[in-house]
């Protein structure tokens, strides 16, 4: 039996390791001890199910460890599937072993390699996983929660990184399952999560657009003088709403898309590219707390407008005032009146931007009554999703849902104001 110590200074574990588990004692040593919070100690659980995740990787001669092995070792090991995560996911969330384990095997390069892993190192996917994570548990043990940093501690951070694979596979194995379920089943309060973002509002607010074109940039005019019709509301045959991508979907059919953050991908700068190529999107509307790094490439479309961007962050797993809600929307109606071709998104597409979509569905079709909207947004992404993306709810927490509920007359009205400025 080896002492795997946590972190200098905090509590150890007795574990029995894996035969090369260097990669996991860095883990519960060196990341999961470092930055603001300090975790004062990590279960057995914990420790477990990092080094049966190291040793997956190793097995397959692997030089990286990354949330995948972990997903892996989760649904594979019975020492991990006696821990709560398992639990929850399993009796609670309804996740298929079956469905994820043969997921993780059909990842690319996720077979057995000859020759052996050799020193096996932290992918930056996991390091940033686990900073999280201790985050998390900072955040819970400041609550009165649990001392020790456990599994649940580290799949809700997993969950709240969907850009990882391992992420990526649990959500696309079930429709109920998402960052935002898991952190609720968990008992923690979305406090947590506005606790680690530093946003403001943006510039919007103050009528000044930040917008992204060639050179310095500048506010870009809408296209033409003239207000562009909208067409019908989709109401059947929803597979219609197919996006260009497979994390999009059309929510006004040729004129709003809905999606994941172009970054999802890894490549968002070739994906962001693509919906204004493909797509002829000339507006992206942002709803993260942090600055996207497809931005900083400039982009135009076909016709060399520059391409505009409006960044409206929202704390994850939250709203912003309903003031600015309705501003917000009254804005992005006028866009769509006057011709422009939107793409809505946050992280995952789902809670932040249902928040905006189904009051901006409202404002362009007044007739509309909340739960009709909101039935449709999510048919639109259900049918016109083929990604990992297309499960979950939009909006997806019951703050979002009630605010959408209460402002439906505001973003009415709203609409009404900006079809009228369309038409001036």
């Amino acid at each position: 039996t080896r002492r795997i110590v946590c972190a200098p200074g905090l509590a150890s574990s007795s574990q029995t390791p894996s035969t090369q588990n260097m990669a996991a004692i860095a883990l519960v040593q060196g990341v999961l001890g470092q930055g603001d919070r300090r975790v004062p100690a990590v279960t057995d659980g914990m420790t477990n199910l990092i080094v049966a995740a190291e040793a997956v990787a190793t097995e397959r001669g692997h030089t990286q460890l990354c949330t995948e092995h972990v997903v892996y070792a989760l649904f594979t090991q019975e020492e991990c599937k006696k821990s709560h995560s398992y639990n929850f996911l399993v009796h609670m969330a309804g996740v298929d072993p079956a469905e994820v384990i043969a997921a993780v095997e059909r990842l690319p390069g996720f077979g057995i390699q000859a020759g052996g892993a050799g020193e096996i190192f932290l992918s930056s996917g996991l390091e940033e996983v686990a900073g999280l994570s201790a985050e998390v548990h900072g955040a819970v043990r400041d609550a009165g929660g649990d001392y020790a940093l456990c599994t649940e501690h580290f799949m809700a951070a997993l969950l709240l990184t969907p850009r990882c694979l391992g992420a990526r596979v649990l959500e696309g194995s079930c429709d109920r399952l998402s960052s935002a379920t898991f952190v609720e089943a968990l008992g923690i309060a979305s406090e947590v999560f506005r606790a680690r973002v530093v946003a403001t509002r943006t510039a919007f607010l103050q009528g000044q657009p930040w917008v992204v074109g060639p050179g310095e940039g500048g506010e870009v005019e809408v296209p033409g003088a003239e207000p562009v019709p909208l067409p019908a509301l989709v109401r059947d045959n929803f597979l219609q709403m197919r996006g260009p991508t497979a994390e999009s979907n059309w929510m006004v059919k040729d004129r709003v898309l809905t999606g994941a953050h172009p970054d999802y991908s890894y490549n968002g700068r070739e994906v962001a590219a693509g919906l204004v190529r493909d797509a002829h999107v000339d507006t992206f509307v942002c709803f993260t707390e942090y600055e996207p790094d497809y931005v900083r490439h400039g982009l135009t479309t076909a016709t060399g407008r520059p391409v505009r961007f409006i960044w409206f962050p929202i704390d994850d797993f939250s709203v912003t005032s309903p003031a600015d809600t309705v501003r917000m929307v009254e804005e992005l109606a006028r866009l769509v009146h006057a011709g422009c071709r939107l793409y809505m998104h946050c992280l995952s597409g789902r809670g932040r931007t249902g928040t905006v979509a189904i009051p901006l569905l409202m404002a362009l079709y007044p007739d509309l009554p909340e739960p009709d909207a909101r039935r449709l947004v999510n048919e639109y992404k259900r049918n016109g999703r083929t990604g990992h993306t297309r499960g979950g709810h939009m909006p997806e927490v019951a703050e979002q849902r009630q605010q959408v509920a209460a402002g439906a007359a505001a973003y009415k009205r709203g609409g009404a104001r900006a079809g009228a400025k369309a038409h001036d």
